[in-house]
């Protein structure tokens, strides 16, 4: 919970552009990075089922570099439920404190982005 709520903090920082936390918007990213790295596939946290979503939007509100990060993860091919994770991060947004409404052709498009690598091959399903 705590690295969550400093994930969050941290990320409204950064979004609001205070003059100090600027600088350090570097260190911010690679840390949020490294957080974020944990709740891939074994993740043993008790947040493990939601814990991503503070993380992911502190990420985005770091803006294209927050972004890079996440894509970075999604491309990759190892770790599934990171790369699940990161999917839902970029295409299904929902911000701390809201409900996610998306409309039918937004969803599909969502779908579209949808890693092939994580969708079960039809000829191996028995």
């Amino acid at each position: 919970m705590v690295s969550d709520r400093a994930a969050t903090s941290l990320g409204l920082v950064v979004a609001r552009g205070d003059r100090e936390a600027v600088p350090l918007k570097p260190r911010i990213a690679a840390a949020l990075k490294d957080l974020y790295r944990q709740l891939g596939d074994g993740c043993r946290r008790t947040d493990a089922g939601w814990g991503y979503r503070p993380i992911d939007n502190a990420l985005l509100k770091l803006g294209s570099e927050g972004e890079e990060i996440l894509r970075g993860f999604v491309e990759q091919t190892t770790d599934r439920l990171l790369a699940e994770h990161v999917w839902r991060s970029l295409f299904i947004r929902q911000d701390n404190g809201t409900y996610s409404e998306v409309t039918e052709p937004e969803d599909e498009e969502a779908f579209r982005h949808y890693p092939a690598w994580l969708s079960p091959r039809i000829d191996k399903v028995k």
